[in-house]
């Protein structure tokens, strides 16, 4: 399936993730922080990447404004563990202008989750 950068600096939920994804049928790369994903990005070229937004080293919009440095093409999709973030509309439009394609939360089923892999991956109409 797809090759997938996973960027959050919390390891629980890249385990939970990890196994998530792998289980539908995806590899996975992991990264702690935005400064290490950035530097996963840009060795690895992965189909899609999922960017924490709140993160200590680098906030996640930053980290897609980077990625989308090295390659106008990334395919991201922001998540979020905070409660609230998603009813922040000038954010969440902040990070969709960024050039995510989709914003999850943490809390998210399997199958959205999924579902956003696949929407992400899906070829631009032209």
């Amino acid at each position: 399936m797809a090759l997938i950068l996973l960027i959050d600096d919390d390891a629980f939920f890249r385990g939970v993730y990890r196994r998530m994804l792998q289980g539908g049928g995806h590899s996975v790369i992991e990264a702690e922080g935005g400064v290490e994903g950035i530097e996963a990005y840009a060795q690895h070229h992965p189909d899609v990447t999922i960017v924490d937004i709140f993160m200590p080293d680098i906030e996640g919009g930053e980290v897609i404004r980077r990625l989308k440095q090295i390659d106008a093409n990334a395919r991201i999709i922001a998540i979020s563990g905070r409660t609230g973030f998603h009813e922040d509309i000038d954010y969440v439009e902040r990070i969709k202008k960024l050039g995510a394609k989709a914003i999850l939360r943490k809390i998210d089923t399997r199958e959205m989750v999924l579902a956003a892999i696949k929407e992400t991956l899906r070829p631009a109409v032209r």
